[in-house]
């Protein structure tokens, strides 16, 4: 049975139509408050930024799948790089990623972390000619913009700073000590 979560249905009806044709360049880069509101908090996801997700999302992603082919339980972690290469296209196409599962939130989490590391360690080289922004790489306030519900963070501690050294992120230990069953349903149940 083939199941479609909302982010492959977002990322097909936008970028399939070609209807964003800005990609990356289309996210605001100045505070778009008519004064309406007391204070503009300014856009929570730029150019530059949605930019380093993308970069964290589809590295992950290769980690994942280069896991998965010496995996005693493969599947897991095809359904992770799966949802990391998602989000990536999602945010490629110039939308806001909408998790709709616990395990693509989980996936937009680690991305955050990875993404945070990331601007530490390249900083503006990838960003070429993306527009600058002052609210560039504001990646602490992602966690509440993106992922407001929380529900996931329970995961959080399984693929964080793993005994075993490597990457600072370790699916492998998620996908050994959650059920099947479980980690079946992080990718099919709604989140919400």
């Amino acid at each position: 049975m083939n199941r479609t979560t909302a982010q492959d249905r977002q990322t097909e009806r936008v970028c399939d139509n070609s209807r964003i044709p800005g990609g990356l360049a289309s996210f605001p880069t100045v505070c778009d408050c008519d004064g309406s509101r007391p204070r503009c908090e300014g856009p929570d996801l730029t150019p530059r930024t949605a930019l380093l997700l993308t970069v964290a999302g589809r590295r992950l992603a290769d980690e994942v799948r280069a896991l998965g082919t010496s995996s005693m339980r493969p599947a897991p972690l095809s359904r992770l790089a799966y949802a990391l290469d998602g989000l990536a296209q999602t945010l490629e196409c110039g939308l806001r990623p909408m998790p709709g599962t616990l395990g693509e939130q989980l996936c937009l989490h680690v991305m955050i972390a990875y993404a945070t590391d990331l601007a530490f360690e390249v900083g503006d080289d990838p960003a070429g000619d993306l527009p600058y922004s002052e609210y560039d790489y504001d990646y602490e306030r992602l966690y509440d913009t993106l992922l407001p519900d929380h529900r996931y963070e329970g995961l959080i501690w399984e693929v964080q700073q793993s005994p075993r050294g490597g990457g600072c992120f370790d699916f492998a230990t998620l996908c050994e000590v959650t059920p099947p069953g479980i980690l079946r349903r992080l990718f099919t149940h709604p989140a919400k």
